[in-house]
């Protein structure tokens, strides 16, 4: 790490950036302006433009040319900059020319490209970013729309554009307006004008207003000289103190003072009066992301006051906690090594922790955390799937989804009636996570459930059962994919469901060669569909069994032209092999 020459006397400016991080800048300019091309040429002309698709294309090679020359890009975000390593690189010429503004002002104050960023990702963040920059409307910001696209290879940083920060209301006077009372000694103090015997010794010493003096004056002049000669070390020393004790953590302190006062505690009194602070240390640290101090004042309160323990994660489960916002804050900042810190103090914590973790969940704004603590919440909730009820029926979908998640990893019987709950969602990504998670179970009891989805589902549901249904395929799988062959309006179903249900059929084996070679032959409206019978003689083609080369052997002798050419073309080299 190079030192900071920011902090060394006679230093003004920032240091200047290495020969690898003005590449790496340079290169990021030239993207970032072709970036703002792209956007301005798709709000001219319209998204699928020509135009438009060719510069989404070039984008997408620069970016992956400059992620994989120079690593990972940090671009940082100003109301009139884009900046990487401290240079500027597309400074607003305009108003309408500001690209830093479409970020800035909905709270995106920097951004991280990592390597491996694919051309949906680009797609999906030139698309918001235009969308954004076209309407902005109250109820959508940018950080929302990249929260919900979850991109893999991109990481943001933002800041809550609505925030208010009150101040309060200071008052240095007193309820009548006068100023408060400078300290003095108290009135029993024998300085003190107030105190028994005070006149005969103000008579005695003389008197100015309510000070006793001496009769002397004393030498002030070289009292003034010792305190100015004095006064530099003197000023030093109460900066160095005054540093220090700024330096000290808080939290560590109390916890140091707790220890203290533990071990000069007499009895049980004294140690219950003493661990009722404990929560307030441990509210800090979890606040702060200490969570080593946390495990800590955690083990005080398990061996002192176990009740504590499951009011305090109560409060903090609460969604208007304040102390649950910094820890997420400070969780998604830290690294690995800290994360495994933290799910070390919830495994000390242990069940009352779990609501709160999931509340961690649902915040978090990093998808390395959510991923860690779904699995511990598997394992911590394990045979207790009622747990996750109320998170499945939460309206933001991306928390029913790691709910539905959760449930796939404890891969029990028990996850069953939720899986079946959550598999009516209305977003589709909630209902993929179910279809997962069912296989991961028995299939004789999973399979059901997978069935049904089958039912008036939407293609991508439609398509994603059915390919989990054919990786173990059966007799009761062969029997209702060829009821929807047997459909007389499959023709006219998206070309992806057909595709799904001769996959399926083909994962059925020779069971499924009566009904395939049905609809090869099939005539009436079917013969002019060659395009139908092409996709039944491949889908037979891919069984590969010798029955299936028998079927398409026949077929090509078929005195149906149609049939004879789909058999035909699937019976070439590379079908055979297959």
């Amino acid at each position: 790490m190079r030192p900071d020459l920011r902090a060394l006397p006679g230093h003004d400016g920032p240091e200047p950036p290495t020969p690898e991080e003005s590449a790496r800048a340079s290169a990021a300019g030239a993207w970032v302006t072709l970036l703002g091309r792209t956007l301005k040429t798709a709000r001219l002309y319209g998204s699928d433009n020509p135009t438009v698709d060719r510069m989404r294309s070039d984008l997408s090679g620069a970016l992956t040319d400059m992620l994989e020359r120079h690593g990972a890009v940090a671009l940082e975000f100003t109301s009139d900059d884009v900046r990487c390593h401290g240079q500027s690189l597309h400074p607003a010429r305009s108003r309408d020319d500001n690209l830093a503004a479409v970020f800035y002002r909905d709270g995106v104050h920097g951004v991280t490209l990592h390597p491996g960023f694919a051309a949906d990702e680009l797609n999906a963040l030139v698309a918001l970013t235009g969308r954004v920059a076209r309407f902005q409307a109250d109820d959508e910001d940018l950080v929302t729309l990249l929260w919900e696209a979850n991109l893999p290879h991109l990481e943001f940083q933002s800041v809550a554009v609505d925030a208010d920060v009150d101040a309060g209301d200071f008052e240095t006077v007193d309820g009548a307006g006068s100023s408060l009372p400078w300290p003095g000694p108290s009135p029993t103090s024998e300085t003190s004008p107030f105190a028994p015997g005070a006149a005969e010794r103000a008579d005695a010493r003389g008197r100015s207003d309510d000070h006793l003096t001496d009769d002397t004056a004393g030498p002030l002049e070289a009292i003034w000289r010792d305190l100015t000669q004095r006064a530099p070390v003197l000023l030093q020393g109460f900066r160095t103190l005054h540093a220090a004790d700024a330096a000290e953590d808080v939290v560590l302190a109390g916890l140091a003072v707790l220890d203290e006062c533990l071990a000069l505690a007499t009895g049980p009194e004294d140690r219950t009066e003493i661990l009722a602070f404990v929560p307030r240390v441990l509210r800090e640290a979890i606040g702060r992301g200490a969570w080593e101090s946390a495990i800590r004042a955690l083990t005080m309160l398990q061996e002192g006051d176990p009740e504590a323990i499951e009011t305090l994660f109560a409060e903090l489960g609460d969604s208007d906690s304040l102390t649950s916002g910094n820890a997420v804050k400070a969780l998604d900042e830290q690294d690995a090594s800290q994360l495994q810190h933290f799910l070390r103090f919830t495994r000390a914590t242990g069940e009352p922790a779990g609501s709160w973790l999931m509340r961690v969940v649902a915040d978090s704004r990093q998808q390395r955390v959510r991923r860690a603590l779904v699995a511990e919440l598997a394992t911590l909730w394990n045979g207790q799937p009622e747990c996750l009820e109320a998170w499945l029926a939460d309206e933001r979908w991306y928390v029913a989804r790691n709910a539905a998640h959760i449930l796939g990893l404890m891969a029990t019987d028990a996850t069953i009636p939720l899986l079946a709950v959550a598999a009516t969602h209305p977003e589709f990504r909630v209902r993929r996570e179910v279809i997962d998670a069912l296989g991961r179970l028995d299939p004789t009891r999973a399979r059901p459930l997978l069935f049904g989805m089958l039912e008036n589902a939407d293609t991508r549901t439609f398509c994603a059962a059915l390919r989990q249904l054919a990786s173990a395929p059966g007799p009761r799988l062969a029997s209702v994919v060829s009821a929807h062959v047997a459909e007389s309006s499959f023709v006219d179903r998206p070309a992806e469901e057909q595709r799904a249900v001769f996959s399926a059929l083909a994962a059925c084996g020779d069971s499924a060669l009566p009904v395939l070679v049905g609809e090869l032959n099939r005539g009436g409206v079917w013969n002019s569909n060659h395009t139908h019978r092409q996709a039944v003689a491949r889908c037979i083609a891919r069984i590969g069994t010798a029955a299936a080369i028998a079927a398409l052997n026949e077929g090509a002798r078929s005195r149906n032209a149609s049939v004879r050419r789909a058999c035909g073309d699937a019976l070439g080299p590379g079908a055979i092999a297959a």
